[in-house]
This record gives structure tokens, sequence and C-alpha cells, in this order.
């Protein structure tokens, strides 16, 4: 970063009330700032949604100088999961940041917001703004046009959901959730002046190229982080003892967990998380890697990542090729993720 740029993001920082920028963060908004689309891949906990909340504030720090006025830039987040979104329109208003999420057809926007109404959303008095891609791809586009001159960037929060959520498994049956596959419409309401930002944990390289091809974005600015965490041991252990006796000394560290947990999942923030077993393999190793990634948030405590399988369980349709060479291998299990990964 230039001169300029340092003593905007050091008095962005100071607003968010921290004092560093780590490298994937900074090459990340140095790239939006100029305009370009970015591909943000980095491991969980590493601090990828610092990347969309430092915007608004660093084109106010711009703006406010060029014009001389009071600017109010806005930044619209695209997120999953309703209590993802929840807790950290929280967080941030904790903070005093002013963040909101708009509701879609499964919520009413009077439900979805404790401080901000949608007046204040149209108004301009709100920095963030989460939703669901149903949100924002369909039942609120016309107020995204609305907010034309204050929107700055567009943010596609856990990417990966674009392929895994917006794609078709099969031909003839509809996507989880089509809107995902909708993102890329989001740039006929702004052009090529909003660039557009996907953040996410998944390194595989097959599965980085689709989230790019769908968003639009393949010409983007790509920042890749090391998706390894080294505090993590993988391992595959063989089960035959069936359901109930296989998990028995689990069942009351699940009673204690279960409401600590209950809101939790995609994206949650837990550093106490030290273990994480799968019953059976995940549907593939972008999944496998980012529900592993709950563990291992502290980065000096020692953590493990348990795939434990039981008869006939590889043969699911559902598993892809690369889960089950890293269930079969027989190398070290890191190195046989690494062979996955953009590494």
């Amino acid at each position: 970063m230039n001169s300029s740029e340092e003593a905007a993001a050091a008095a962005t920082l100071t607003r968010l009330g921290l004092s560093r920028i780590r490298d994937h963060q900074r090459e990340a908004v140095r790239g939006y700032w100029k305009g370009e689309d970015v591909f943000l891949c980095a491991k969980t906990g590493s601090g990828k949604s610092l990347v969309f909340e430092m915007a608004p504030f660093l084109f106010d720090f711009i703006e406010s100088k060029h014009y001389r006025g009071i600017v109010t830039s806005m930044v619209p987040v695209v997120s999953p999961l309703v209590a993802l979104v929840r807790r950290q329109t929280k967080i941030l208003c904790s903070r005093g940041i002013n963040a909101a999420y708009l509701g879609d057809s499964l919520m009413n926007v009077s439900e979805s917001n404790d401080k901000f109404s949608m007046d204040d959303i149209r108004n301009g008095h709100v920095n963030i703004v989460f939703g669901s891609q149903e949100s924002f791809v369909c039942e609120q586009r016309d107020l995204l046009k609305e907010l034309d001159t204050k929107m700055k960037a567009i943010f596609v929060d856990e990417a990966q959901c674009v392929v895994k959520y917006g794609r078709r498994a099969k031909k003839n049956t509809p996507a989880f959730r089509e809107a995902y596959g909708r993102i890329s419409e989001l740039r006929s309401v702004y052009g090529n002046r909003v660039p557009i930002v996907a953040l996410t944990a998944t390194a595989s390289k097959d599965m980085v190229h689709k989230i790019k091809k769908d968003l639009g974005i393949l010409q983007c600015l790509s920042v890749i982080g090391d998706p390894n965490k080294e505090n993590i041991r993988y391992h595959v252990k063989v089960v035959n003892g069936g359901l109930e006796s296989d998990f028995e000394w689990l069942v009351n560290l699940f009673e204690i967990l279960e409401t600590s947990f209950r809101d939790q999942g995609m994206g949650m923030d837990v550093k106490v998380v030290k273990h994480v077993v799968h019953y059976g393999p995940a549907d593939d190793v972008d999944s496998y890697l980012q529900e592993t990634g709950w563990a291992g948030r502290d980065p000096v405590s020692h953590c493990e990542a348990v795939s434990l399988e039981y008869k006939h369980s590889l043969n699911g349709r559902h598993i892809s090729k690369s889960m089950k060479d890293y269930c079969e291998a027989n190398v070290c299990r890191r190195v046989q993720l690494q062979l996955q990964l953009l590494l």
C-alpha cells in the first residue's frame, strides 16, 4: 500500500479498535479498493470477516476527504445462515458498527433487526447489511438499486455455498438454494463499478474454479492463504461396534455441549473446540476441510480431527473420489489433504 492507503487502513483499524492487519487481509482489501473482483481463500479463524468490516470505513475515509463532507458507505454481505448473520450483526453493533440484516420470504423485516429499520437502511444509516442470497437476488433487489451510490463492494461470505447450494446435484433435481447460483446477477445492478469479493476457507483447485465461474469473477485477484492448520492432527479409524457402542463415550459430552452449540454451525467461532469427529466420511475434501477447521482456532492448542469409518461407509454415491482417496491413503493424512489443496 502507498502512504495514503496506509493512512486510510490505519484510520479504519483504529475505528474498529484494532492495531494490525494480516498480509492476506491487506492484499484482499487493496484489491477491492482498486475496483478489482477478489477471491480470498484463507483457513478458518484467520480473520476473513475483517475484510468486509473494513470496507465501508475505508471508502468513507477516501470519499470524505475528496468531497469534504460526511459520507456513509455501505456494503452488502451475502451469508447463508440466519443464526450466523444474527450473531455477526450483534457483535458488530456491540462494537459501535452500524450493521443490520435483511429478512426474506422466511422472515419478516420487522423480525430481522432489533436496532435498525428498513428506513434506516434506505437512508444510509447502516454500514454493513447482511442478507441471504434469496433476499439480495430476489426479494430486496430493488433496495440495492435504491442504494446504488452508497454501495461500494458486494461480499459473498462462505462462498463455497455458491457451488454446493446453487448447483443442481442431478440433472432433473432443483438446486438446494437456487438463488445461490444467481448471485452473479447482482452485477447487473451496479455493473463493473462495484467489485465482487468471495470469501471462503475451501481450498481445492476444482472448487475454487467453480466458485469463480459461478460468480462471474474468473479474472479476479486471487488471494490464497495457507489452509493448512498445523495444530490439527488428522486420523481415520475403523469402527465395528455399531452406532450405540461407538458413540457411548460421547453421550455425556454432547449433553453438556448441545445448548452451547445449538445455534452454531458454518462460520462458528468457538476457540475451545479441540476435537471434530465424523461418523462416516464427509461428502468431499472441501467439506471435510471446512468442518474440521472448526477446531484449532486457538493456534497454541493441540487438536484432533477423526473420521470414523464403518462397514460400507465409503460406498455412497455422494462421496467424492478425493474423499475416498483420503480415507484409504497409506500416507500421512495431512499429506493426502495437501495433494487436494491449493498449497
